[in-house]
């Protein structure tokens, strides 16, 4: 094939979003002879895009070089950004910053301002993002976007208003950054832009839903990030991204098997190339629907796993700890973490732990002025999730406090959001607690209807039917307890009484089999007899069940 012809099909292919095409027949051009800069630029891109990061780099290098060779400034500094972006999105910030700063320098002999002065605008703005400085950033990306207007350059309009509906959602202003956020998606569908600002804007707006708790908005767009990714099967750098974002969505849905499915191949695209801070979330994603789903070890290896790769662990850690009954464990990794957070999205993500666990450590005061901040930030972030989780947490110390009749109320207010949101295994545990409350009523029969409506949902989704380890302080012993033995003990032997083995209880209560082997020991000691047959029969005898 003659150098014109793999130019020209080459130059098809990138049309077309045929990345690895297009890469090799730039690359069989170049061996014949040195290719203009523009088609470097190109053929970059097409390297970037099929995960060659590496000779991306090189290449984009060289590009550059040749711009400047040929006295084309502007396009040599629009190359330059684009180095810094990626590689400041791998995570070679001090690389990044050095083609920020070249940039800048070249841009000082262009006296008339251009699209590539609005360009430099943005990373700026997103250092200030970073560091929680939202005023800053929007000032810089009003900049970026005004120039983009001025030159009618549509990659630098989408790209700036992005950073602007960014920045007022962390000064607090959700529906107004909201609706930028939805003017960019729109946008970007419309305009013919870099499909490495496509991938960008997707991710940052789906990113953004998530940490205001607009999961209806994340699960719209996270569909067309999917439909994107799927025109385009070669494309490497964000389908990993997507893929953490639908299985967060089929978490939610309750589809858990075809999540696990999802976040098992992001884990794996996202490790080859190595992209450690989406690495991270995946691991922690994965590590969540282990533990919901009642697999400890799996749990533990993927939150590990998670840590290694500089991803914070928590909330599930701590409450994988809860669930194993190492209560002084996850009481103190989620004080640390509550503690380390001062701004409302950060906290809204572990306020819900920390009420459980320090419901189930009997910590009531602490759980109920967490669950106070929790209303109030659910008043703050305008997000039907959120309010409905705050409700939740505000009926179970309510149950704790056995206020049943209150207690009903905020779960039928979380109730009812979570119904129209459709979260199944969140439906499930307010079902739970709402159960807890008719009981606390002498209303047997509805809470007997609550629990088996909880298990149905649960069961369907699978997961375990637990109840909640809520443990309100100063009520009066059972007979079970008077004979000293606790509550998760008087559960294990409601169990043993079934005829149910260590493992299935193990299983069902979510805890290993080792502690269930440790309750048993224990309950055969207190009630002095000498075996598991005994003990059923002692625990009919004298009322214990």
């Amino acid at each position: 094939m003659s150098r014109i012809t793999s130019l020209t099909k080459g130059q098809d292919a990138y049309r077309n979003q045929q990345w690895a095409e297009a890469y090799a027949l730039f690359s069989a051009a170049e061996q014949e002879s040195a290719l203009e800069p523009e088609v470097l630029f190109k053929m970059g891109v097409a390297a970037y895009l099929t995960g060659k990061d590496s000779e991306s780099t090189h290449i984009w290098s060289q590009a550059h070089a040749e711009f400047l060779n040929t006295e084309q400034n502007n396009r040599a500094v629009y190359c330059a950004f684009w180095l810094g972006m990626t590689l400041t999105s791998r995570g070679e910030e001090v690389r990044g910053s050095g083609w920020f700063s070249r940039a800048r320098r070249i841009l000082e002999d262009i006296q008339q301002e251009c699209p590539e002065h609005g360009f430099l605008y943005l990373p700026e703005g997103l250092q200030n993002l970073g560091e929680d400085n939202g005023e800053r950033a929007y000032a810089l990306f009003k900049q970026a976007l005004r120039i983009g207007k001025q030159f009618g350059n549509a990659e630098l309009m989408i790209l700036g208003r992005l950073g602007c509906g960014q920045a007022l959602i962390s000064q607090g202003k959700i529906s107004e950054g909201t609706a930028l956020l939805d003017e960019v998606m729109v946008s970007v569908e419309a305009e013919e832009v870099l499909p490495i600002a496509v991938g960008i804007v997707y991710c940052a707006v789906i990113t953004t839903c998530h940490l205001t708790y607009d999961y209806q908005r994340a699960r719209e767009w996270t569909s067309v990030l999917s439909h994107w990714c799927e025109s385009q099967p070669e494309m490497v750098p964000f389908r990993g991204e997507c893929l953490v974002r639908r299985a967060e969505v089929l978490q939610w849905r309750g589809e858990w098997s075809l999540a696990m499915d999802e976040i098992g191949h992001a884990c794996d695209i996202l490790s080859d190339p190595f992209r450690q801070s989406a690495a991270g979330l995946a691991y922690y994603r994965k590590g969540e629907l282990h533990r919901i789903r009642g697999e400890v070890s799996a749990a533990e290896s993927a939150y590990q796993q998670a840590r290694n790769l500089g991803e914070k662990p928590q909330p599930g850690l701590a409450l994988l700890w809860l669930a194993q009954e190492k209560i002084e464990a996850a009481k103190k990794a989620i004080q640390l973490s509550i503690d380390a957070r001062q701004d409302n999205t950060g906290r809204a993500k572990l306020l819900p732990a920390y009420i459980e666990i320090m419901l189930a450590a009997g910590a009531i005061e602490q759980a109920q002025s967490a669950a106070g901040n929790l209303l109030d930030i659910s008043e703050t972030i305008e997000a039907p999730y959120l309010r409905a989780i705050a409700a939740g947490e505000k009926g179970a110390v309510l149950v704790a406090r056995k206020s049943s009749e209150e207690a009903l109320s905020w779960l039928e207010k979380s109730s009812q959001i979570l119904k129209s949101l459709d979260m199944p295994y969140e439906t499930a545990r307010i079902r739970i607690l709402t159960g807890l409350a008719h009981r606390q009523l002498g209303d047997n029969a509805t809470a007997e209807l609550e629990f088996e409506s909880a298990k149905w949902i649960l069961k369907r989704i699978g997961a375990p039917f637990k109840l909640p380890n809520i443990a309100p302080p100063g009520r009066s012993p059972s007979s079970g307890e008077a004979r000293g033995l606790s509550q998760r003990e008087l559960q294990i032997l409601q169990l043993v009484a079934t005829g149910k083995t260590n493992k299935t209880i193990a299983s069902q209560l979510y805890i290993s089999e080792r502690t269930v082997d440790r309750h048993v020991s224990n309950i055969l000691l207190k009630l002095d007899v000498a075996s598991r047959t005994e003990a059923t029969t002692f625990a009919y005898k004298h009322n214990l069940l």
